[in-house]
């Protein structure tokens, strides 16, 4: 048997609620904080990993893609040169057949050079976000053991949401269950932020 902190009776050691005044007993208010805080750590780091290989998945495949557009212009620059490129620019007439040859080569380099482009404009941003965002979330996960607030007011970002949506769907999942677990258990996260905040006043005070 053990003594309710709050009321003075008696009560099972198993029971986590006093059934006489139904208060919370403080060791399990400890087990919640804890669960709620290793929660939080785990899926930010679940995210952390997600946002890293979107970076380099995204960065992997801009890399493909642009060996395929820069494969598509040396073929066309290299066959138009082959197939009488010179004439161009001089006074010579152009045979029938060279204009014939030279034709499929540069339609070659034009799609190398829209290829190109697109690439880079649809890959780029997505590389920088998914990198940008590796950093941001070390940032967050280094706040957790001396201001949580911080961190706590990110996973409850309904930005971070939609900006995930845009450029990541695997981070996104571990964003939405932290944005759940967070306000769920907004009790436990008072409790450790109180914490934290005695922590650092007593800090200040003894220097």
């Amino acid at each position: 048997m053990k003594t309710c902190k709050y009321c003075g009776k008696e009560i099972s050691d198993e029971l986590e609620v006093c059934p006489f005044c139904n208060a919370v007993q403080d060791d399990q208010k400890d087990k919640n904080d804890e669960r709620a805080y290793s929660q939080m750590a785990r899926f930010l780091k679940y995210e952390h990993i997600a946002w890293k290989a979107g970076g380099f998945v995204a960065l992997g495949g801009c890399a493909l893609y642009v060996c395929i557009a820069l494969t598509f212009l040396a073929i066309g620059i290299l066959g138009a040169a082959s197939g009488g490129i010179r004439y161009f620019g001089s006074d010579y007439h152009i045979p029938e057949y060279y204009k014939d040859r030279i034709l499929p080569f540069f339609v070659f380099m034009f799609f190398g050079a829209v290829y190109l482009i697109t690439f880079l404009v649809a890959f780029l941003p997505i590389i920088i976000a998914n990198f940008k965002m590796v950093k941001r979330v070390e940032f967050y996960q280094g706040c957790m053991e001396t201001d949580i607030a911080v961190t706590r007011t990110r996973c409850k970002s309904v930005g971070m949401i939609v900006f995930a949506a845009i450029f990541n769907k695997a981070a996104l999942v571990f964003i939405i269950i932290n944005f759940v677990k967070t306000r769920t258990h907004a009790a436990e996260f008072d409790r450790i932020e109180a914490r934290q905040k005695e922590a650092h006043a007593e800090m200040q005070s003894e220097a």
